[in-house]
């Protein structure tokens, strides 16, 4: 009779890897397995950052609440000025509430939809006007 081939040799230590208790390095702890939109796991890893949050800077709290101000005495809500942008009414809400930023070419269309001059809204923005 001939015995069955294996993988690994008797004292192979490979055999016996599965079985082996190790202590979980310390620079892994914070991975976390990705979830899909099913709720399934798969293979793929990721480590959660800390982002520094430079959005929630004074200057930029002000001028959030300059632009909810402008976007308010217009008359509109967010879904109002997301139809005029032709963005989501979420786009609205995410640089009111600070967890996007506008970059200057966004401000202007945001200003163009507000029909205010962004050359004034700035000025006030920096003259201290609030």
């Amino acid at each position: 009779m001939v015995a069955a081939k294996t993988r690994f040799s008797a004292n192979s230590p490979q055999k016996n890897r599965r079985n082996l208790l190790l202590p979980f390095p310390e620079h892994l702890k914070n991975i976390q397995k990705v979830k899909t939109q099913f709720g399934l796991f798969h293979g793929r890893y990721y480590t959660p950052t800390k982002r520094p949050n430079h959005v929630g800077n004074d200057s930029y709290i002000k001028l959030r609440d300059l632009l909810v101000e402008a976007r308010k005495t217009v008359g509109l809500t967010q879904a109002d000025l997301a139809l005029r942008l032709k963005r989501p009414q979420s786009f609205v809400s995410k640089y009111e509430r600070g967890e996007r930023r506008l970059d200057i070419v966004e401000f202007g269309e945001v200003a163009d939809a507000l029909k205010i001059d962004p050359v004034r809204f700035l000025r006030r923005f920096y003259s201290g006007e609030a």
